[in-house]
């Protein structure tokens, strides 16, 4: 049974696991048409180049949602790297068969996906096209 006096250290326990296992998701666009091969931007850079830093152990990948602008059919390739395409490995690839404008994956999609500390993520067009793509990573781990 627990107790008024426990609640502190439950919330606690709770808050501190919920920090260590999720992001707040990592976002990847790029403006106008983009075709096979392009890199999306993590912010004002190509992901390829500088993409989103990652801080924690043990990562995954926990969910993969995009949007953009038309009815679109194309594949999204997740990548981790050193930076500058130093050890580029490609995570996995998310494909969007029947066009649509927003696509939502997670790991009962693609299965467990392991991310390395201390590198970057990045993203590309791997098949299709997609106009004012918006690709939005879910990430977890442990501090």
């Amino acid at each position: 049974m627990i107790c008024g006096c426990d609640l502190p250290i439950i919330e606690q326990l709770i808050g501190t696991t919920i920090a260590n296992s999720i992001s707040p998701g990592f976002m990847f666009d790029r403006t106008g048409t983009n075709n096979v091969n392009d890199w999306l931007k993590a912010g004002n850079l190509f992901s390829n180049v500088v993409g989103w830093p990652f801080g924690l152990a043990n990562g995954t990948v926990n969910g993969i949602w995009i949007g953009n602008e038309n009815l679109s059919t194309f594949d999204i390739d997740i990548y981790e790297h050193e930076g500058d395409e130093v050890n580029l490995t490609n995570l996995v690839t998310v494909s969007v068969g029947v066009a649509a404008r927003n696509a939502f994956f997670d790991v009962s999609d693609f299965g467990v996906v392991n991310i390395t500390q201390g590198y970057q993520l990045a993203a590309r067009i791997s098949a299709g096209s997609i106009k004012e793509p918006r690709v939005v990573l879910f990430a977890g781990g442990t501090l």
